[in-house]
């Protein structure tokens, strides 16, 4: 779904069985490594949700929906959709994981540098109920409401506006991003070093809130 600019990904094979190397060429985006190459290491690595940002939903081994970051939903009415959040997840830095960032995140992903704002306008608007309660409210039905939420992935707000990303890197304009360096997410993986078309290293989350299925420790992405 993300796969912008990435014309071939392999990997290059374990070290200690705990150490994962992926190569990568004709990238296009700057931050691609750390949200875009989440297929390739999860089907090596055998994780559920290999990758350093996670989303509202998930996906089994049989590509069918289970909890993610939600625990459950369900449609209200045909414009209407609540989602119960997880609780006691964190992100990266320690910060806890609320119905704010899922707000935020939504509403940040519609604006016209973000890549996948037509995911995210579809989904309707979104508003915090309680802590672990968000509802989103559409204007006309759409029958694919989780097809298109499932690809929005949650940041942290208050981490995003203390560091001036509250808005998705400017590609056409070659904006500098923080958040192009830099990351702060809740999966398994944390992004170590981002270094464009050298070396992206992450390592793994020890205080993940899931089930790690795979062995990978560290995962390395170089051209």
């Amino acid at each position: 779904l993300f796969l912008f600019g990435l014309t071939e990904s392999r990997v290059l094979g374990f070290i200690g069985l705990s150490r994962l190397l992926v190569t990568y060429i004709q990238l296009t985006m700057a931050i691609l490594p750390i949200f875009v190459l989440i297929t390739t290491v999860r089907s090596v690595a055998g994780d559920r949700e290999a990758g350093v940002y996670e989303y509202l939903l998930s996906r089994d081994k049989q590509l069918n929906f289970v909890p993610g970051l939600a625990t459950s939903w369900e449609q209200l009415s045909p414009l209407k959709w609540r989602f119960k959040l997880r609780q006691g997840v964190k992100f990266h830095d320690g910060s806890a994981f609320n119905a704010d960032d899922v707000v935020y995140s939504i509403n940040r992903a519609k604006e016209p540098t973000s890549q996948i704002a037509v995911y995210a306008n579809a989904v309707g608007v979104p508003k915090k109920i309680d802590d672990l309660t968000v509802e989103f409210e559409m204007t006309k039905v759409n029958p694919i409401f989780l097809e298109h939420i499932a690809p929005l992935f949650i940041l942290d707000k208050e981490w995003s506006e203390k560091n001036k990303a509250t808005k998705p890197q400017d590609f056409k304009n070659k904006e500098e991003h923080y958040a192009a360096l830099n990351a702060n997410g809740t999966g398994p993986y944390v992004l170590v070093k981002r270094e464009p078309g050298i070396k992206t290293t992450w390592k793994r989350n020890p205080n993940y809130w899931g089930k790690i299925e795979g062995n990978v420790q560290e995962v390395v992405f170089t051209p």
